[in-house]
C-alpha cells in the first residue's frame, strides 16, 4: 500500500510551467502590474502568488489531499515509495539498520495492537551476539512500564545483577542456600484449604495436575526414560492422600514415604493382588525418588520452601550453583524451579491478584534434552496463556539443540512451541541454521543474507566486537522482518555484560575487579588500578617476548621475510611513539628516531614555485639486517602522519603539511532595502 500527497493550487495563484522554482522579491526585483496582452505564464511568481490586489496571494496554504492505492498502480504516478514505519509500542530495542527510526518491542502491547496473536517470543543466535543484552534490556524495559519480569531459573547467573540493581528479589538455589519444594502449591494452596464446595475441588484437581506433571518430570530427568502408566496412577494417588492427611504441602519424601508404606488406596490403584505384587510394581518408582532424596540433589528440593516470594517487584531463581554437577542435576533444577515458580503465579491469579509480567526461560535447551518425555511435561508446566496477562521469552542457541532431542515426537512438539511464538528475534546465525528456522518461520532471501553476514567470522584484531554483536532480525508472521541495532548505554554496559569472567581475570593482577560504576565514581581509583595492570603487563613482558622468540620461525621459512620477526615490529613501534610523544615538531620528530636507531623516510609533495612539504613517512629499525621500511599509519593510527601533525600543533612554518586559513570575515553588507 502507498501513500503520497498532491497539493492543491489556490484559484487565483498563476500556474508555473516550469515547475515553480522559487523567486525572492529581491531577486525578481519591483513587482509591477502585467499589461493584459502580455501571457501571465511566462513569468513565474512566489510560491503563494503576488502580493498586491488582484496578484493571487495566499495567505494560507491548505494541505495536501490523501490518496491510497497499491504499490503496482501507485508506483507510476509518484514512484517515491516507502514501506510502513517499525512499530513503536513498548521498550525502545535499538534503530532499524535501515531507516534509523526507533523500534519498540512488548509482547502485551503488540497483541493489544493487533500486531501478533500470541504473546511468546523465541530467541536464538550465536554466542557472544548479543541475546542476553536484548533479553534484559526488554526486562529493565517492562519493569519500567510495571510489568516486572520473572526468571524462573537462571542458569548462569547472569540476570542477578539486574534484578538487584531493578530492586527484585534473587532467589539463589543450592546446597546451604534458599530450598524450594516443587510440590510446593503457593498461594493457590492457602485458597484452596479455605475454598468450598465446587471451587474448592477445582483448585485441588489444578494444584494435584501441576504436582503430578512436577514429578513426573524429575522422575523422567532421573532416570532418562519416562514413568509407566501405573507409576503416573500410583504419584496422582500419593499426592492426593498425602493433600488429605496434611496441613501443608507435600513433599519428595512424604511421597516416597507412602509409596514405601503401601495403603490400600494405592494397591487398589495398581490392582495388586498381593504384597509382591505391590512391591514390584512400586520398586522402580521408590529408587528414583530415593535418588531426588540422596543423590545429587539432596538437600536443595527435598523439604519445603523456605522463601517467601514477593511477585509485586522483578524475581530470579538463581539455580547458578549447581550448573557444574552435570546435565541431569541442572535439568532437574531447571524443572522443580519451574514448576516452584509457575505455581506461585497461578496463585496469584486465582487470589485475583492477576498483573502483567515477563517471563524469562534462558538456555531452556538444557532441560528439553536431559530425557525424552520432556518437551510435553514442560509445556505443561509453562502454558501460561494471554489470557492471564504473561509474555514469555524463550532463549537458545540455535534450532540445532531442539533438533538433537531423543524422538521425533519430541522434536515436532519443540518445533511447535517456536511456530506458536508470535515473535522470533534473530541474531547472527549461519546459513546451514537459517535453513532449518525458514521451515518453521518463513524467511526471504534477503532476510536471510542479512542475518548470515552478521555470523561472519570476526577479525584477528585484538578489541574488536563481533561483527554481529547486538544486531537482531524481528520477525512476526509473514511480514518483512525489522533488523535492528542495539547500543548499550548508561548502567547497561556493566548490567548486561556477561563477560565479567573473563576481565576478573585479567584485573587479578590488580586485586580488584574493575567496575564502571566504581571508576566514574572515584577517577583517581581508575588511573591508578589501570597503571598496576600496566606495570603487571610489564612483569610479563619478559616471558610473552620469550615465548614469540620461541614461536619464531627459522629465517628463510615460507611466508616470512629473512629476519623479520613480531617482536621488531613491536619494537619500531615502541620507538616511533616515543619518538612521537617528545616531539615537538616534525623536524624534531625526525631527528628523535635518529637518535633512537630507526631509520626514517619522509615522503615530500613538490609543488613548483612552492617549498616540499612532508605528506607521509615510512621507518625501520637501523640494527637489523635488512632495511625494511613500514608506513608509519600501518604502524598504529595515531602515529599516522596527519595524526601527528594534528598533536604537534600549531605546526612549524615551513615544515609539515599547509593548512588553509578561513578568510577573516569582513563586515557585514546590510541588507538592501526590498523594492517597494
Amino acid at each position: 500500500m502507498a501513500i503520497f500527497t498532491r497539493r492543491r493550487r489556490r484559484s487565483g495563484t498563476p500556474a508555473s510551467p516550469t515547475g515553480g522554482s522559487r523567486r525572492t522579491a529581491a531577486a525578481a526585483g519591483p513587482v509591477r502590474r502585467l499589461p493584459a496582452e502580455t501571457e501571465p505564464a511566462a513569468h513565474v511568481g512566489p510560491a503563494w502568488g503576488w502580493k498586491g490586489a488582484g496578484g493571487g496571494r495566499a495567505a494560507h496554504v491548505e494541505a495536501g489531499a490523501l490518496f491510497q492505492a497499491t504499490t503496482v498502480q501507485a508506483c507510476g504516478l509518484f514512484p517515491y515509495v516507502q514501506g510502513s514505519g517499525a512499530p513503536a509500542l513498548g521498550v525502545p530495542v535499538g534503530r532499524h539498520m535501515l531507516t534509523g527510526e526507533t523500534v519498540a518491542l512488548e509482547l502485551l502491547a503488540w497483541a493489544r495492537a493487533g500486531l501478533i496473536t500470541n504473546t511468546g517470543a523465541f530467541l536464538l543466535g550465536q554466542p557472544g551476539t548479543g541475546k542476553s543484552t536484548i533479553a534484559k534490556r526488554l526486562c529493565t524495559g517492562c519493569a519500567g512500564f510495571g510489568m516486572p519480569p520473572f526468571i524462573p531459573a537462571d542458569v548462569k547467573g547472569e540476570y542477578t545483577a539486574l534484578v538487584e540493581h531493578l530492586d527484585g528479589q534473587v532467589v539463589r538455589v543450592g546446597r546451604g542456600l534458599n530450598k524450594l519444594n516443587p510440590l510446593d502449591s503457593g498461594p493457590l494452596g492457602r485458597l484452596a484449604r479455605t475454598a468450598t464446595g465446587a471451587l474448592r475441588t477445582e483448585l485441588l484437581e489444578e494444584m494435584n495436575a501441576r504436582r503430578l506433571a512436577s514429578l513426573s518430570a524429575l522422575c523422567t530427568v532421573v532416570r532418562r526414560a519416562p514413568v509407566s502408566d501405573g507409576e503416573e496412577v500410583l504419584l496422582t494417588e500419593a499426592v492426593r492422600l498425602l493433600d488429605e492427611q496434611l496441613d501443608g504441602d507435600p513433599t519428595v519424601p512424604d511421597v516416597l514415604a507412602v509409596l514405601e508404606h503401601g495403603p490400600g488406596e494405592l494397591r487398589r490403584a495398581v490392582f495388586a493382588a498381593d504384597e509382591a505384587g505391590y512391591r514390584a510394581e512400586t520398586k522402580q518408582l521408590c529408587w528414583t525418588l530415593s535418588r531426588l532424596c540422596k543423590g545429587p540433589l539432596a538437600g536443595i528440593f527435598d523439604g519445603p520452601s523456605d522463601v517467601d516470594l514477593d511477585l509485586s517487584r522483578p524475581v530470579s531463581v538463581d539455580i547458578s550453583a549447581l550448573r557444574n554437577q552435570g546435565d541431569a542435576v541442572v535439568a532437574a533444577a531447571m524443572l522443580c524451579s519451574w514448576a516452584w515458580a509457575f505455581a506461585q503465579l497461578d496463585g496469584e491469579t486465582a487470589l485475583g491478584r492477576r498483573r502483567q509480567r515477563l517471563i524469562v526461560m534462558d538456555e531452556m535447551w538444557r532441560a528439553l534434552r536431559a530425557a525424552p518425555g520432556l518437551v510435553e511435561r514442560t509445556d505443561q508446566l509453562t502454558r501460561l496463556n494471554r489470557a492471564e496477562g504473561i509474555a514469555t521469552l524463550m532463549v537458545t542457541h540455535t534450532l540445532a539443540d531442539l533438533e538433537a532431542l531423543a524422538s521425533e515426537e519430541d522434536r515436532a512438539k519443540a518445533r511447535g512451541l517456536v511456530e506458536r511464538c508470535g515473535v522470533t528475534i534473530m541474531s547472527a546465525l549461519p546459513y546451514a541454521e537459517l535453513h532449518k528456522v525458514a521451515r518453521v518461520v518463513p524467511l526471504t532471501g534477503a532476510e536471510m543474507a542479512l542475518v548470515a553476514s552478521w555470523a561472519a567470522p570476526p577479525s584477528w584484531s585484538p578489541q574488536v566486537a563481533h561483527p554481529g554483536r547486538g544486531k537482531y532480525l524481528i520477525k512476526t508472521g509473514e511480514r518483512l522482518g525489522i533488523p535492528v541495532q542495539l547500543s548499550r548505554v548508561g548502567a547497561e554496559e556493566w548490567l548486561y555484560d556477561t563477560d565479567q569472567a573473563i576481565r576478573e581475570h585479567v584485573h587479578a593482577a590488580t586485586g580488584r575487579v574493575g567496575d564502571p560504576a566504581l571508576d566514574a565514581a572515584d577517577p583517581a581509583a581508575a588511573r591508578l588500578e589501570a597503571a598496576k595492570i600496566e606495570e603487571a603487563s610489564a612483569a610479563v613482558e619478559p616471558l610473552r617476548a620469550a615465548v614469540q622468540a620461541s614461536a619464531v620461525q627459522e629465517p628463510g621459512a615460507a611466508g616470512m621475510p629473512t629476519g623479520e620477526t613480531d617482536s621488531s615490529r613491536v619494537e619500531l613501534r615502541r620507538r616511533v611513539r616515543l619518538a612521537a610523544a617528545a616531539a615537538s615538531g616534525p623536524d624534531d620528530f625526525f631527528a628523535r628516531l635518529a637518535g633512537a636507531g630507526v631509520l626514517a623516510r619522509p615522503r615530500h609533495s613538490e609543488r613548483p614555485g612552492q617549498p616540499p612539504v612532508v605528506t607521509s613517512y615510512a621507518v625501520a629499525l637501523a640494527d637489523t639486517d635488512i632495511e625494511d621500511y613500514v608506513a608509519g599509519g600501518r604502524l598504529a593510527p595515531d602515529l599516522s602522519w596527519p595524526r601527528l601533525l594534528a598533536q604537534w600543533s600549531p605546526v612549524p612554518t615551513g615544515s609539515g603539511s599547509r593548512r588553509r586559513r578561513r578568510p577573516t570575515p569582513g563586515p557585514k553588507t546590510p541588507p538592501s532595502e526590498p523594492p517597494r
